[in-house]
């Protein structure tokens, strides 16, 4: 790629235009200027700009093109945003919701979940409310019919689907048909936890204001004929999925559907997060590699076939880019490397200059016009930067070689001959190019890196070097045993062996590189101003770098950049929790359980940690990023109220971390399977201390009482549910995990004192528990109920919701809430915003 100098932004006018077009959508998506006015002055500059170009004027040519480029990227993104209604029902949450729904993408499939999305033109509800006729209540109840003025986009959620209702929907939910259910509509959170995702602004990017979580027992029907686009290449997508299952063996076989066709479902929890610790996560999404290697596969395809012109060849190869770029459902990472291909070959065609970063520009300001929402998306600002990194890994490998030669070249010693033969052969060029391109892209990734998954890691270099040829092996091989496929099983079955052998090697890589336990760096509480700090220390290294060829200077300006990033990040952290305060957490694991009780003296404790399923973990996917957040490194003390999953699962992982110090769990049924398995485990992975009934365990301020109930034959698992009596800045807090109606009804019998402050509801809000009785003899002010959004048990019960209003208790729930983070001082109970 030929060096780019100041004097060529006048030739390149997209190289300055696209960074102001990028700054015009950031600034009108927050401060939003008049359309009319943003479109105005966007024409004026440009149509000035091209009257400077005919006049060969070009001096004034890189202003007006950022001018221009700012002032159309703010009218994009005005105009995107004008057609979105964030609040189409004028509320958070809304249970039973019926509607008819057209089909517009099918998002995953697979037994754990259904997610698709679809438009809807009007939806009813049925409102409820009470009014009281003498001493009586009496309920009225009416279905409300709402209409949209233009079709709405939501994303419908089906969890754990039975088995019949998903392989009928497998065959039947296609893009363009319509379908109608039933299920409960939410508004998303910005955050569900400390340090989790923003799906709230991942699903406005898209124009999806909210979520339909639709009822497991919910009639569904499904009518009309598919798509005749978004329908054929969703079959297509499924067709060649099809192939790749009956081939290859499951692991394998999920690894060649992301590379392949974008569809990254079926890889399991383990395989991405080993990727994402070793830094080779890009391999797993289809991206301007993938699409680099299949351009380079058609430019050896045609110099073997000879087309009979350079046009034919082009168009040739374009249509092949273009349909790869249909069967990955135009994925955003795709449609910017083909776009990139698509210009640099019509520049190279057309005989025009051609420049790397004016390419990439111009291929940013097209993306960028037709959705300027894409901005926002995670795979487009990690390809940008990837590329960008690759660019300048081209300008300074060059030099780095240079260098190297010159060092051998001016040495006496007998071992320069041998070191000229290594450095000069092709597998060290190969080799130290590999390792050049790995560092400078994960540098100029690094804040994305950062913000999206809280770490970086020094094994990517590695990592990359035995991952990066053996996933272009695997993608090259894969699509290879597709067509192989049609001609003969046999031959397909024997080339898909070695796409299996291939990424056992990178498994077998990976794995080893993780379980070193070294490299990885975890970042949390990154803002988005240390990212634009990030890149403008960065440039300025750069500048200083180039004033002067000495190493001394280089070395001291590269470290001096190092200590600025540091120590930038030290002064903007935002701590959430304060020093000297006592804190209760309850943490939103979805359906299940999991809290921290934090003392004035900065001690943690910790009761349950929620679920874990063969595709969700809440240790490792929920609890450790907001401890990581809130600047927690260790759990004092940890407790297991019983041995259901979704309260004990998610400790498994927490143990596995070391972050726990001490675990405390419940003496197990001998009769119930469930128990001793999770015992058995907690016994290998740790010491754990056994419960007893009236132990105690005293901090500073927090003192906790544990009461358990003694086991009988019949006893259901959520009876023996160890209940914790906690005091906390003298603020009484009763646990009582899942305890159903009858063991409420044992612990009253112990004639304890039950009366407290805040309660933490038993079972999510089932009608199992928190009797009229119970509810008496605790007398809570707060009531904390731990339920997932749109569960499909439906909880926390309406008798149970009407039971805690009618004592006058302050409810307080994670599935319309998120986390709860509550501060406690004896004269005041307040929640904190943390958002």
């Amino acid at each position: 790629m030929k060096k780019l100098r100041l004097d060529d932004l006048k030739y390149f006018p997209a190289i300055l235009a696209a960074p102001a077009m990028a700054l015009g959508i950031l600034f009108n998506d927050q401060y939003p200027l008049p359309f009319w006015f943003l479109t105005l002055v966007a024409l004026a500059a440009l149509i000035l700009m091209l009257l400077l170009s005919v006049a060969e004027k070009r001096k004034m040519i890189p202003a007006l093109s950022v001018t221009t480029a700012f002032f159309v990227g703010g009218a994009t993104i005005v105009f995107s945003n004008s057609g979105f209604n964030p609040d189409p029902l004028g509320k958070l949450r809304q249970s039973d919701v019926h509607l008819t729904a057209g089909i517009a993408e099918i998002r995953e499939m697979n037994r754990e979940r259904i997610s698709f999305t679809g438009y809807v033109s009007s939806l009813n509800y049925d409102t409820t409310w009470k009014q009281i006729s003498g001493d009586k209540k009496i309920k009225f109840s009416k279905t409300k019919i709402l209409k949209f003025g233009s079709p709405v986009k939501f994303i419908f959620d089906i969890r754990d689907p039975d088995i019949s209702v998903f392989h009928r929907l497998q065959h039947e939910l296609e893009p363009g048909r319509d379908i109608t259910l039933s299920g409960s509509y939410f508004k998303p959170l910005n955050r569900r936890n400390p340090g989790g995702f923003d799906y709230a602004a991942y699903l406005k990017r898209q124009h999806i204001p909210a979520s339909i979580h639709v009822y497991t027992d919910s009639l569904i029907t499904i009518k009309g004929s598919r798509d005749p686009v978004s329908g054929t290449i969703y079959n297509l997508r499924r067709s060649v999925a099809g192939v790749i299952d009956s081939l290859h063996d499951a692991k394998t076989a999920a690894i060649l559907k992301g590379l392949i066709i974008a569809d990254r479902s079926s890889i399991d929890p383990e395989t991405i997060n080993n990727y994402i610790d070793t830094g080779i996560a890009h391999i797993l999404a289809v991206s301007g590699f993938n699409v680099g290697v299949i351009y380079l596969l058609t430019l050896l395809l045609f110099q073997k076939l000879k087309p009979l012109s350079r046009g034919g060849e082009m168009a040739a190869r374009l249509i092949i880019l273009f349909l790869f770029l249909v069967i990955t459902q135009f994925q955003i990472t795709v449609v910017r490397a083909v776009l990139m291909f698509t210009v640099h070959s019509l520049l190279k065609f057309s005989g025009r200059e051609s420049n790397g970063w004016n390419t990439l520009s111009i291929t940013a300001i097209l993306v960028l016009f037709f959705d300027p929402q894409d901005l926002f998306s995670t795979s487009f600002q990690l390809s940008v930067a990837a590329v960008a990194g690759l660019f300048i890994s081209e300008a300074m490998k060059a030099e780095i070689l240079r260098s190297v030669y010159t060092a051998i070249a001016g040495m006496r010693s007998g071992s320069k001959t041998l070191l000229e033969s290594i450095t000069r052969s092709r597998l060290f060029r190969g080799g130290f190019e590999l390792v050049i391109v790995t560092l400078f892209v994960q540098i100029f990734m690094l804040p994305f890196l950062i913000s999206y998954f809280g770490k970086v890691t020094l094994l990517s270099i590695p990592a990359n070097i035995a991952g990066v040829p053996l996933s272009s092996f695997m993608l090259i091989n894969g699509i290879l045993t597709i067509f192989i496929s049609l001609l003969s099983t046999p031959v397909a079955l024997f080339t898909a062996g070695v796409s299996s052998a291939a990424n056992q090697l990178i498994n077998f890589a990976v794995t080893t590189l993780k379980n070193t336990g070294w490299g990885n760096i975890e970042i949390a509480d990154h803002t988005p101003f240390e990212a634009v700090l990030f890149y403008l220390l960065i440039a300025f290294a750069v500048i200083l770098i180039s004033a002067k060829k000495s190493l001394l200077w280089r070395t001291f300006v590269v470290s001096a950049t190092g200590i600025f990033i540091v120590l930038s990040h030290l002064l903007l952290r935002t701590p959430i929790l304060e020093e000297g305060k006592a804190y209760l957490i309850a943490i939103d694991v979805g359906q299940g359980d999991s809290f921290l009780l934090r003392n004035s003296k900065g001690e943690t404790w910790m009761i349950d940690a929620g679920p874990v399923s063969k595709r969700f973990d809440s240790g490792e996917r929920t609890v450790l990023p907001l401890l990581k957040r809130l600047g927690i490194d260790s759990i004092s003390l940890a407790f297991v109220s019983h041995y259901d999953s979704d309260h004990a699962g998610g400790m498994l992982s927490l143990v596995r971390s070391g972050r726990i110090k001490k675990l405390l769990i419940p003496p197990p049924d001998s009769s119930d399977v469930t128990d001793l398995a999770f015992f058995n485990l907690f016994r290998r992975l740790a010491s754990p201390v056994i419960l007893r009934d009236s132990s105690r365990f005293t901090s500073g301020d927090l003192d906790l009482i544990t009461h358990l109930n003694a086991p009988t034959p019949d006893m259901e698992s959520n009876a023996r549910s160890a209940v914790f009596m906690t005091t906390l800045k003298g603020v009484k807090i009763l646990f009582t995990g899942d305890l159903d109606k009858k063991g409420e009804k044992t612990l009253i019998g112990k004639k304890l004192n039950l009366e407290c402050d805040l309660l933490k509801i038993s079972h999510h809000g089932s009608n199992s528990g928190t009797s009229d009785l119970f509810l008496y003899k605790v007398k809570p002010r707060i009531a904390v109920i731990s339920a997932g959004l749109g569960n499909r048990y439906r909880h926390p019960h309406p008798l149970v919701l009407e039971r805690l209003g009618e004592g006058g208790t302050t409810i307080l729930r994670t599935d319309l809430e998120g986390c709860i983070i509550i501060q406690l001082d004896s004269e005041k109970i307040s929640q904190i915003d943390w958002r």
